[in-house]
């Protein structure tokens, strides 16, 4: 299964992010480049994968995460991406590929403020299924 036109509607193989352009992107536009690059994430590990497993994290350098962690460093402290729901599942798909602490700690910023936002109990959920997971990796 290849990803590359939909990689590249969200710029992962173009300028527009990579330049630090100056243009914040939309909500909806963040959101849907963390679901596409989530899914990307996903079907990566597909050939290899062992039917259940949980994802294992990518190498640092990964083009598609460093473009995730743009987003969400750039979104740390907005009240309106905390209070959207569109980044909830592709937040919770990325969370699993991370593996450094200041990685994890960008996922869990992000989710602590969602929780404290919006108070859904999906949110905490994942949360604690995300922290299940980061304790058993050795970073």
């Amino acid at each position: 299964m290849k990803m590359a036109p939909w990689e590249i509607s969200v710029g992962l193989q173009g300028k527009h992010w990579a330049q630090g352009d100056a243009n914040m992107l939309s909500i909806t536009e963040d959101a849907t480049s963390l679901f596409v690059i989530g899914a990307s994430l996903l079907i990566s590990q597909l050939p290899g994968s062992v039917k259940g497993s949980i994802p294992l994290p990518f190498v640092i350098d990964d083009l598609r995460l460093s473009h995730a962690k743009s987003i969400l460093r750039r979104r740390a402290g907005d009240r309106r991406w905390g209070k959207s729901h569109l980044p909830n599942y592709p937040l919770y798909v990325l969370g699993l590929f991370m593996r450094t602490e200041e990685d994890i700690a960008l996922v869990r910023r992000d989710m602590q403020q969602r929780l404290q936002q919006m108070a859904w109990s999906m949110i905490d959920r994942f949360w604690r299924d995300l922290e299940s997971v980061w304790s058993t990796r050795a970073n």
